[in-house]
């Protein structure tokens, strides 16, 4: 019978791993704190980076920062957008998307996406 012990067994680069975080419901030009994580295992370089972008949605999305995953934001229009979260190690990249439905205060109802959504 052998035995072989295997030490200093290294994994290859794995991609990061990104959630966006939960759905949200907002006012317009109120910011509100995205609730993001970017995790990596530290491969290739250490370095990590990641990015928030906006997919879709009619209105401006200002992020405070859009490479930090809890950044705060404001959306300018009601409606409905997708954002999107990504996580990037120089060598693999991954993505994650929160559905984020924006009502105008000053309008005294609720958008139609919102009524949709419940």
């Amino acid at each position: 019978m052998m035995l072989l012990l295997f030490t200093g067994v290294t994994v290859g680069n794995q991609a990061p791993v990104v959630s966006a975080g939960s759905d949200v419901f907002g006012t317009t030009n109120i910011p509100f704190t995205l609730a993001g994580v970017v995790t990596d295992d530290g491969l290739p370089s250490a370095t990590l980076s990641s990015l928030w972008t906006k997919i879709s949605g009619p209105g401006v999305v200002t992020f405070v920062d859009a490479t930090d995953p809890t950044s705060d934001c404001t959306i300018d229009t009601p409606g409905s957008y997708v954002l999107q979260l990504e996580g990037d190690d120089t060598l693999l990249q991954t993505t994650d998307t929160i559905n984020v439905i924006i009502s105008d205060p000053t309008s005294g109802s609720l958008t139609e996406d919102w009524v949709y959504w419940h």
